[in-house]
């Protein structure tokens, strides 16, 4: 679920406070999703935020134990920050 939060264009209304309902009830912040549109990578909820570039879930995210140097990133199966910057 934290994937659909965090998915573009990063419009999810109150998503910072969905992240904190989640991540309460015991979503894994550093779930693996699979990403079929570019070759399979296994980019985390923080990867795809990064994406959509919205600072208040990618705040919750890292609040609640989001791993910034989890690798799978989509463009450089790295960390999601080398991938935001690209």
């Amino acid at each position: 679920m934290l994937h659909v939060v965090c998915d573009q264009p990063g419009h999810m209304p109150n998503g910072a406070v969905i992240v904190a309902v989640l991540s309460a009830a015991g979503a894994a912040n550093n779930a693996r999703g699979i990403e079929l549109r570019h070759g399979g990578s296994a980019a985390t909820p923080l990867h795809w935020a990064l994406c959509s570039d919205v600072v208040s879930v990618l705040d919750a995210l890292i609040d609640h134990g989001a791993d910034i140097e989890v690798p799978g990133a989509v463009i450089t199966n790295r960390p999601a920050m080398p991938d935001a910057v690209v």
